[in-house]
């Protein structure tokens, strides 16, 4: 279920948030983070070819070059609690590109909706 959001913010994220965002708890994005659940260690995973569950990363290899190449996306989408945590519910596979590519990775426009902190903790 969907939490409650309470408002919906249009942020912009760069490289120095990073380390608040997160995947949800998802076997396949646990496994590529390394239980980390973090898009640039999913990125190391990448760079060193590693597999997860026999998915190829091809998809991310392009995604990454076409966002060097100039290439922009759609805005992703995520929930916090408290402004300073952030989980991913649409866009794992766009901001796993842009951890590939982290110098790309800057006044990134993202939808964020506020709940509350129980309901946030289910996704997480």
């Amino acid at each position: 279920r969907f939490p409650a959001v309470s408002e919906w913010l249009l942020c912009r994220f760069s490289e120095k948030d990073a380390e608040h965002i997160r995947y949800i708890d998802y076997s396949y994005w646990n496994e590529l983070s390394a239980g980390t659940k973090k898009p640039f260690a999913a990125a190391e995973t990448i760079r060193k070819g590693i597999e997860i569950f026999g998915v190829s990363n091809e998809g991310f290899l392009r995604a990454a070059e076409y966002i060097k190449s100039g290439g922009t996306f759609p805005k992703l989408f995520f929930l916090t609690s408290d402004e300073k945590n952030y989980v991913i519910v649409e866009g794992h596979q766009r901001m796993t590109a842009y951890a590939l590519v982290p110098e790309h990775f800057r006044n990134i426009e993202v939808i964020v909706g506020k709940c509350s902190e129980e309901e946030l903790g289910q996704w997480m």
